[in-house]
C-alpha cells in the first residue's frame, strides 16, 4: 500500500458511505505506546449529541475534503464512547492532609498517626477505550515540558500505511496566529485534553 498521509484535523466534517453528513471529529483514539491511531471519535447530531467510535481502517478521505466511512459500514451500529467513574485507592507512605483519604491506622481521638500510611481514595473518568489508549481531544492544549502553554492542538498528521502519527500541527498565538508543526516524538505525556512536549533537544 501507498504510504501517504491524513491529517485529522479538529472538527473535520465525517459523511456516511451515501455522503450523508455524519459529524465531526471530536477525538482520535491513539495507542500511548506505540503512537497508532484506532479510532476517530465522532460527533453526532446537535439536538441529541452523541459521541461516536468508528475504527480508522473504515475511513478515508473523500474527493471532497471530508473524511467517509467505508461501504457496508452503518453509522447506527457504531458503538458510543462512554465514560464510567471509577474510584481507586492509592497507598501512599505518610499521611495526607485532604478530604479523600481512608486512614489506615488511628490514634484516640481520631485522625491519622504521626508518619502511618495512608490510602487515597480519588475517583476518575474511564472511558471504554481500547487498553493502553488515550481519546485525544482534536483541539487540545499543547504545553512545554515546563508548563508553558504553547498553543492549541488543530490537527493530527497520519501516515496511512499503519496509522502511525507523524506529525502534529497546532495553533500558537492569539490576535497573530501561526500554525506550527511538531513530530510525534517530542510528545512527552499525553491525556485527552493536554499534549506536553519534551524540549527540543530531548526529542
Amino acid at each position: 500500500m501507498e504510504n501517504t498521509t491524513i491529517v485529522y484535523g479538529h472538527n473535520s466534517r465525517v459523511a456516511t458511505t451515501k455522503g450523508d453528513d455524519l459529524g465531526t471529529v471530536s477525538h482520535v483514539v491513539m495507542n500511548r505506546d506505540t503512537g497508532r491511531l484506532t479510532h476517530l471519535v465522532i460527533h453526532r447530531g446537535r439536538v441529541s449529541s452523541r459521541h461516536v467510535m468508528a475504527p480508522l481502517d473504515a475511513i478515508s478521505p473523500d474527493n471532497e475534503g471530508r473524511l467517509r466511512l467505508a461501504a457496508g459500514i452503518d453509522p447506527d451500529s457504531l458503538p458510543d464512547l462512554t465514560t464510567e467513574s471509577v474510584t481507586l485507592a492509592e497507598r501512599t507512605p505518610g499521611p495526607l492532609h485532604g478530604t479523600h483519604y481512608v486512614q489506615s491506622h488511628e490514634i484516640a481521638g481520631g485522625g491519622p498517626s504521626p508518619g502511618a500510611p495512608t490510602t487515597r481514595v480519588r475517583k476518575v473518568e474511564r472511558m471504554n477505550l481500547p487498553d493502553g489508549s488515550v481519546a485525544l481531544r482534536t483541539n487540545a492544549d499543547v504545553t512545554s515540558h515546563d508548563g508553558e502553554h504553547l498553543g492549541k492542538l488543530t490537527g493530527i498528521v497520519s501516515n496511512s500505511a499503519d496509522n502511525s502519527t507523524a506529525s502534529l500541527l497546532m495553533t500558537t498565538g492569539v490576535v497573530s496566529r501561526e500554525t506550527r508543526s511538531f513530530p510525534a516524538q517530542r510528545i512527552s505525556e499525553i491525556s485527552e485534553s493536554e499534549i506536553v512536549l519534551m524540549a527540543a533537544e530531548e526529542g
